[in-house]
């Protein structure tokens, strides 16, 4: 485990609140000087504390829709288990391929543009796997709220103080981009802190033009927020999600609300289909702490909740910023 202080907490919680802003405007916020703050952001880079300097993007923006599927397997080896994954891996519609731990054995999520093309292709992935999964489960994401991480800097805090979420992606209607502004897209994807001189000579245009297309993409929702992706397995933090189904009749809204408030929920996310009428990213020390949340969900709103489920990823063989198609 490695062990941070509050600065480097707080450092933490403000980045995911805003990548790109200087170091300067850190080190006011966390009461640094500016090349401290830097040197302390180089160590948490170094250490893999910070895994990449992340863009936001909302892909429902871009014309994207996001599929997803939760498989267990049956009649399984570990040969053909490698054969599936990379099978999927390689498919240029997936975005995150994830073995998992839990009631499901392997997550996938797929972005789209053409329906009639991804028929397809899963009517080849059936055709060839179909066999080796006891249970699909699919589901269309329709949007997410993402929270922030409060419990970084405040290991007392009981109740996040503002249950507005930093961030809101999904279920947006398309726009049109150019070639040039998808590809100042992947470039920023998993680099928001990339410099503008950088992002110019790359793309071969002029620093204002940059300026320019990401303020137009900031005012246009495809870019949502500049935010950062921590690896919490190296704070002795683990990911868990937490699925929700509820009895007939029962208003959710209340329900989301008071999930909200626990500073170790990270998302909350919207879809259709057969996963959950609740869909929960959480961020725990260990498993004791999901059955407290369950507990307090129940004790809360009694006759509310049919079942529930959790599971948490073991390995994740593909992630992708942005869609390859």
């Amino acid at each position: 485990m490695e062990k941070l202080d509050l600065k480097d907490r707080k450092i933490l919680y403000e980045l995911n609140l805003d990548s790109r802003q200087s170091f300067s405007q850190l080190g006011k916020k966390v009461g640094l000087h500016k090349d401290s703050v830097a040197l302390r952001v180089r160590k948490l880079k170094e250490n893999g504390i910070i895994h990449h300097f992340e863009t936001n993007i909302d892909f429902s923006r871009l014309g994207y829709t996001i599929y997803r599927y939760y498989f267990t397997y049956q009649f399984i080896t570990p040969e053909k288990r490698k054969e599936i994954i990379d099978y999927l891996v390689n498919s240029k519609y997936s975005m995150w391929v994830t073995s998992l731990e839990g009631p499901y054995d392997l997550s996938v999520y797929m972005a789209v543009k053409d329906i009639k093309d991804y028929y397809h292709f899963w009517d080849d992935v059936f055709r060839k796997y179909g066999k080796y999964f006891s249970k699909k489960t699919f589901s269309v994401y329709c949007g997410s709220k993402h929270y922030g991480y409060p419990f970084l800097f405040d290991e007392d805090v009981k109740e996040r103080k503002c249950v507005e979420p930093i961030s809101i992606v999904g279920g947006a209607q398309a726009i049109k981009i150019d070639n040039v502004d998808f590809e100042l897209l992947k470039l920023m994807a998993t680099n928001s802190r990339i410099p503008i001189i950088s992002l110019a000579e790359t793309l071969k245009i002029s620093i204002q033009t940059v300026n320019n297309r990401i303020k137009n993409l900031i005012k246009s929702g495809v870019i949502v927020n500049f935010c950062i992706e921590i690896n919490f397995s190296k704070l002795e933090y683990k990911l868990y999600r937490l699925d929700i189904n509820l009895n007939e009749n029962v208003t959710k809204q209340p329900i989301i609300d008071f999930i909200a408030k626990n500073p170790h929920t990270k998302e909350i996310y919207e879809a259709i289909g057969d996963a959950a009428d609740i869909e929960i990213e959480i961020i725990l020390n260990d498993i004791n702490q999901i059955h407290k949340l369950i507990e307090s969900i129940l004790l809360n709103f009694p006759d509310s909740i049919k079942d529930y489920k959790y599971h948490s990823s073991i390995i994740r063989h593909k992630s992708v910023p942005i869609p390859e198609i």
